[in-house]
């Protein structure tokens, strides 16, 4: 597979344009909210499931804000036909190959989102804050932000979340050593999945660069032949077949933290630094966005763009819920003298809606 590419969303609207093939018969069925164990302090990010129409084929993007830019990243994963799993299973990597290992939290269903038009929530979101800043402005903030932007989208959004949305913008940082410890025990059980859809390369997809298509080159001229022929229509594909191998992939991070012994092991400095940065990022962000005048205005936008859609939990079982809560109150006991009290974040939880308002009275419909 060739090398991904990583576009600024500044230039994403553009690399859609210039890709016409397979990008214009493309929409956003699924967007899902994570944290990368791949990285010591948990980073945050989205990734989006996009499908090619024409072949009902989907492939994953992954949005993020890094210290020097806000950027897609195409090409880590495979395209691969509808009903499908992932990608290989056994024969993937361990995970140390700079892939993410993901920790998934929550979920944004859709029925048909244009590409173009998440593209424009990107830029505009990237507008309103350009700068990584690491109080004000980092990438748990940006995850946070689009993913509740996309709440608002037209589509016909359906939220779920996992129990592992209590680790949201929550500081699990372990000891630099067990971290290297941690990272290899998810990479090897993930790599023992049957189907392992964070890793690997479609079988048959050979060596093609699967974004290479220029003007003119029909879709079928470039994809893998294995994409060429699915017995599937684009109204049975079903996003909930991908996301229950995902949650089995992230069920394998558990596990390993639970192997290293993570709440024995914590980086308790980090964790008080950290949570401090936290606390005066959600105070500043919501200051700044609650003193807007058209607050009132923004916040009721969103509100009549929201979809009335019943919240799933998903299931889990005890044993894993148990270790959760205790690895929470662990976290939040190292972390409870530099912790945003009650108030402070429920103010912060308006901010993002008036914010995600404010941004979805800018972007077309």
């Amino acid at each position: 597979m060739a090398s991904p590419s990583v576009i600024p969303v500044t230039s994403f609207g553009a690399y859609l344009a210039q890709n016409p093939n397979p990008y214009r018969d493309c929409d956003v069925i699924s967007v899902t909210h994570s944290k990368n164990l791949n990285s010591p302090v948990l980073h945050e990010y989205l990734h989006l499931i996009i499908r090619h129409r024409p072949s009902n084929s989907w492939r994953r993007l992954l949005v993020e804000r890094q210290t020097n830019q806000d950027q897609v990243i195409v090409g880590l994963w495979p395209w691969v036909p509808g009903r499908r799993s992932g990608s290989s299973g056994s024969s993937g990597s361990s995970g140390n190959n700079g892939l993410p290992l993901p920790l998934l939290m929550r979920n944004l269903r859709f029925n048909s989102v244009s590409l173009q038009s998440v593209a424009s929530i990107l830029l505009h979101v990237h507008r309103q804050r350009p700068q990584y800043h690491l109080v004000n402005a980092n990438c748990f903030w940006y995850a946070d932000a689009v993913f509740q932007i996309l709440g608002g989208a037209p589509g016909g959004s359906q939220y779920h979340q996992w129990p592992y949305i209590a680790f949201r913008g929550l500081a699990i940082i372990p000891n630099p050593p067990v971290f290297i410890a941690l990272r290899n025990a998810a990479g090897g059980f993930q790599s023992q999945l049957p189907h392992t859809p964070f890793r690997g390369e479609l079988p048959g997809a050979g060596g093609e660069d699967q974004d290479a298509v220029g003007e003119g080159e029909d879709i079928y001229d470039v994809f893998p032949k294995a994409l060429q022929v699915t017995g599937d229509t684009p109204a049975d594909f079903d996003a909930s077949i991908i996301e229950a191998e995902e949650n089995e992939a992230s069920k394998c991070i558990i596990k390993a933290m639970k192997e290293v012994d993570l709440i024995s092991n914590l980086d308790e400095l980090a964790i008080r630094s950290v949570t401090e940065e936290r606390k005066a990022d959600i105070i500043a962000f919501s200051n700044a966005v609650l003193a807007n005048p058209e607050k009132e205005a923004d916040l009721a936008y969103f509100g009549s763009r929201l979809n009335d859609n019943e919240e799933v939990q998903l299931d889990q079982d005890s044993e894993d819920s148990d270790f959760i809560a205790k690895l929470i109150a662990t976290v939040a006991k190292i972390g409870s003298a530099n912790a945003p009290s009650e108030q402070e974040e429920a103010r912060y939880e308006e901010a993002i809606r008036v914010f995600a308002g404010s941004v979805l009275r800018e972007v077309p419909n």
